[in-house]
C-alpha cells in the first residue's frame, strides 16, 4: 500500500511508521477527488450524461459557460470524434445492448437512448449497424439459442 501511494499519487516518500499510513491513504482519496471536482472537465461530464435527455453541444457549452466552438475543439481533442458522431455512437452501443433482452421492444430502446419516435430510431440504427433493430434482436435471439444448444 506504500509503495502504491508513493507511485500514483505526489506524496514523497519518508519512513514508514506504523499507523501513519492507514490514516493518510483516506486523506489522499479525499483530498483528490474534491480537487477533480473544482476542476471537473467538461467532456467527462458529457461522456458520463444521462442519454435519455436530448442535448446539443450547444446545450452544454451553455450549462459550463463556454463558447460552443471552444468546447466541440475539446471535444474532439477527447473523445477523437465530433460530438454528433460520437453521440450517436454511443447511442447505438447502448441500443445494441438493450437489444439482447427479447423482452425489451423496439420503441422502449429508442427511448431509452433519447430518440422520441421510433422511425428516427430505427432509421439511424439501421444506417450504423447495417440491419433494423427488430432483426438485430431476432438475429442476436438465434446466437443465443446456438450457444445454447453447442
Amino acid at each position: 500500500l506504500y509503495r502504491a501511494c508513493v507511485s500514483f499519487t505526489r506524496l514523497k516518500p519518508y519512513p514508514m511508521i506504523a499507523g501513519v499510513m492507514d490514516d493518510l491513504v483516506p486523506t489522499v482519496v479525499q483530498l483528490r477527488a474534491a480537487h477533480q471536482r473544482k476542476r471537473q472537465n467538461p467532456v467527462v461530464e458529457i461522456i458520463t450524461g444521462d442519454l435519455s435527455v436530448q442535448r446539443t453541444l450547444h446545450d452544454w457549452a451553455e450549462r459550463f459557460g463556454m463558447r460552443t466552438e471552444i468546447l466541440s475543439r475539446r471535444f474532439e481533442e477527447v473523445t477523437g470524434q465530433p460530438y454528433r458522431d460520437w453521440i450517436v455512437d454511443r447511442r447505438m452501443t447502448v441500443a445494441r445492448r438493450l437489444l439482447t433482452n427479447p423482452d425489451r421492444r423496439v420503441i422502449e430502446v429508442a427511448s431509452a437512448v433519447g430518440y422520441g419516435s421510433s422511425a428516427a430510431f430505427v432509421r439511424v440504427f439501421k444506417d450504423r449497424v447495417g440491419m433494423t433493430p427488430g432483426r438485430y434482436q431476432r438475429q442476436y435471439r438465434k446466437r443465443e439459442i446456438f450457444e445454447v444448444v453447442e
